[in-house]
């Protein structure tokens, strides 16, 4: 939309003047490469929520130095919230130290999701995991935008979150978030998760291993190749 585009050239012409020696990559198609370190741009996370008048919309900032995740700011725009975090500072919501949930077995958990853009086509092929999931949990919850489902799993209202097919901007603010809480990121197959890994598992130490576990047996053929 025109917002989503008026909002990355605000939040480039910020980064221009402060960093300008930064590399960028927006979702809107900002693609700069600058001495090493790279900011991270989702400046409409849930837009289709926005066109619709759907409260959960968020803009969302990271800088990166190849796979780390150095800073990363998540705002909830609607609630005015703001979740941080510095690589080995913790997290925090409008200042105040943050931590993942204590919840732990699946069975008492509220898990978030999403799904990737491409389910008209694949509809069938992600219903297997939604199903093992909502089979072992308390409730399944899928609110439209990947960085406030890190962030809120970061402050132990989610107990966990997984989604196919993100994207970089997406979950780089939102994963540095999340494991600066206490919580725990990976792949579906294990692997530690950084912003440049399109499948995403986070959740509480406890139950993250049985939530990747069921995400691992489902994971769509399609996205296997």
């Amino acid at each position: 939309t025109e917002v989503d585009r008026a909002a990355e050239a605000a939040i480039l012409a910020v980064l221009t003047e402060l960093r300008p020696d930064d590399g960028v990559l927006g979702e809107e198609g900002t693609d700069t490469h600058g001495t090493g370190r790279r900011w991270l741009i989702d400046p409409l996370d849930g837009t289709v929520n926005f066109v619709h008048h759907i409260d959960q919309v968020s803009v969302s900032v990271a800088l990166c130095e190849g796979e780390r995740v150095l800073v990363g700011v998540v705002l909830d725009v609607v609630r005015d919230e703001l979740f941080a975090a510095v690589a080995g500072g913790g997290a925090t919501l409008d200042g105040g130290q943050i931590s993942v949930s204590a919840t732990a077995a699946l069975a008492g958990a509220v898990i978030a999701t999403g799904f990737p853009y491409d389910h008209d086509r694949y509809a069938a092929a992600y219903l297997p995991t939604l199903g093992a999931v909502l089979a072992q949990v308390t409730g399944l919850r899928r609110f439209g935008s990947a960085a406030l489902d890190l962030c809120w799993t970061a402050a132990g209202r989610f107990d966990g979150y997984y989604e196919y097919q993100v994207k970089p901007w997406d979950i780089a603010a939102g994963l540095l978030i999340v494991t600066e809480s206490g919580g725990v990121a990976t792949d579906p197959w294990g692997v530690p998760l950084h912003p440049y890994l399109p499948h995403v598992v986070a959740a509480n130490p406890a139950i993250h291993a049985p939530l990747r576990a069921l995400v691992e047996e489902t994971v769509p053929a399609h996205l296997l190749g």
